[in-house]
């Protein structure tokens, strides 16, 4: 049908024929008789049938592939009526690197995110004729509308010590399967392994979309003994320039603990990492918890410390005293805590300035000038500061009666 030249191939029973060009021919196959019947030595039957050819080297194609949640596979139907073999070179659209699956035959590609790729098929002729590396080329856009769930693991760290509770195997999203070592699981616990083993964990999930997940955890079993939980109170009121300090272990509870453990290092609440802290203001009263841990990072006490900030001052002078050498009520003395900045004053009944004290630990032994005051009632005022309200002045006045 392509009016080619008569060779022997046109009077072969099955021939092959090559088209120089594309495109839809007649084919016709006459069939005649040979006999030594005379009558039938000129019998002929001719037969029709429309051909379409491809192009004359190369052709490339390839169906919808069969997508499976993020997984593409293509089914390749490129063909050539050369004699020769033929490479492919897939591009996938979304920009992954070249490997040895763009060039397979038959591929499968795996998508990481949803979205619309165009995908391109590049044949070409391995052949020793005129023909070699002829190419053709193939598009198609795909849609990719699910990907695999992206997964983690809540509570489980690549080290655990021996001596850790129990815990539950948590993941998110919930709902997937947990194995240990190949085994199923819903908890994990330490105790039931040997120390420095290394023990696999598994969690693997599936979407409502068929699309699956797993995550592989690999967690060392390390040696900790000695676990202890520690709770202290403590009420102060603390000075604004030193302030009030909280340990979380003694020197000597920390030089043990490193003699058996090594160097042990601190995680306070407030994010401190020293082995104490210092608080002075009413602001940090409340709760501190310490973590502190071995230098594998096993825990070796958990210390709660509840701080109450009590800084209303207290302050008395007694009614009376009696200096008169008895080692009873001698001297007039100071009571009270957490006051700074003592001015007391005491007067005699004309307002005369008798004593001066601006030490808490200062006392009046009933004299003045080096001599014994008179029995009588005396005048006091006070002025002190509390150590958190700097510049806060309190004062106070009151009578005391010297006795003899």
């Amino acid at each position: 049908g392509d009016d080619s030249p008569i060779t022997v191939n046109n009077t072969a029973i099955n021939p092959t024929h090559v088209y120089a060009l594309k495109g839809t021919y007649t084919v016709t196959l006459k069939t005649t008789l040979q006999s030594s019947n005379p009558n039938n030595n000129t019998s002929t039957s001719i037969y029709k049938l429309p051909v379409t050819t491809l192009s004359s080297t190369v052709d490339a194609s390839f169906p919808a592939p069969i997508i499976t949640c993020n997984k593409a596979t293509f089914a390749n139907a490129s063909t050539t009526c050369e004699v020769g073999t033929l490479t492919y070179l897939w591009n996938f659209g979304d920009g992954s690197p070249i490997t040895a699956n763009n060039t397979a035959q038959n591929p499968t590609h795996e998508y990481a995110l949803k979205g619309t790729y165009t995908v391109t098929l590049t044949t070409k002729l391995q052949s020793t004729n005129s023909n070699n590396g002829t190419t053709a080329v193939s598009t198609m856009p795909i849609t990719i509308t699910n990907v695999p769930p992206i997964i983690k693991l809540n509570n489980l760290t690549s080290q655990f010590c021996s001596d850790t509770p129990t815990l539950t195997l948590q993941a998110t999203p919930s709902g997937g399967v947990f194995t240990i070592n190949g085994v199923a699981a819903t908890v994990f616990n330490p105790t039931l392994f040997a120390i420095g083993e290394e023990v696999i964990v598994k969690y693997a999930y599936t979407d409502a979309f068929g699309c699956s997940s797993s995550l592989t955890q690999k967690v060392k079993i390390l040696f900790s003994s000695g676990f202890a939980t520690i709770t202290k109170y403590i009420e102060t009121c603390p000075n604004q320039a030193s302030g009030t300090e909280l340990e979380a272990l003694t020197t000597a509870e920390e030089s043990n603990l490193t003699a058996i453990y090594g160097a042990v290092h601190y995680e306070w609440s407030n994010q401190a990492v020293t082995r104490t802290i210092k608080i002075a203001t009413e602001a940090e009263a409340g709760i501190y918890k310490i973590n502190v841990f071995n230098v594998a990072g096993c825990p070796l006490r958990e210390i709660t410390y509840t701080v109450l900030i009590d800084c209303d001052v207290k302050f008395a002078i007694p009614s009376a005293f009696t200096p008169n050498n008895d080692g009873r009520n001698d001297r007039l003395e100071v009571f009270g805590k957490d006051f700074t900045n003592l001015d007391l004053r005491i007067y005699n009944r004309w307002g005369e300035l008798v004593y001066i004290a601006n030490r808490r630990q200062d006392a009046w032994d009933g004299t003045v000038a080096g001599k014994q005051a008179p029995e009588g009632v005396y005048l006091w005022t006070v002025r002190y500061e509390n150590p958190l309200k700097r510049n806060v002045v309190k004062q106070m006045q009151g009578k005391v009666v010297l006795i003899r």
